[in-house]
């Protein structure tokens, strides 16, 4: 008879994160009809934070005049007026001009 893998055999040989393995050992369980597992969100925060910091990113938390900052966005063309309620249009707009004012400070430093 064939060896046999267990799906946390086949997931360490992937090297598959652990929320994934979870997922992987909630498929077999199903199939053979058992209570699943529950993933832990902590586990996904973790794995995410760590590939940021792999990458050298950094997540800010920052209070900012929230009507200051969306005009500043609107005036510089960056967000549209409508867009200005939507909070992750203006987080990906505050991102973008983050990371075009570090681009031109390293670009000057060379």
């Amino acid at each position: 008879m064939a060896d046999m893998f267990s799906v946390y055999d086949v997931a360490r040989i992937l090297r598959l994160p652990a929320d994934e393995l979870v997922r992987l050992d909630n498929v077999a369980r199903a199939k053979h009809g058992k209570k699943p597992k529950r993933t832990r969100p902590s586990a996904a925060k973790v794995r995410l934070y760590r590939q940021r910091q792999r990458l050298g990113q950094i997540v800010l938390k920052i209070v900012v005049e929230e009507a200051a900052l969306a005009a500043f966005l609107i005036e510089s063309g960056r967000l549209s007026a409508a867009d200005s309620f939507a909070r992750p249009k203006v987080e990906a707009a505050v991102q973008q001009v983050l990371a075009d004012l570090a681009a031109r400070w390293a670009a000057e430093r060379l």
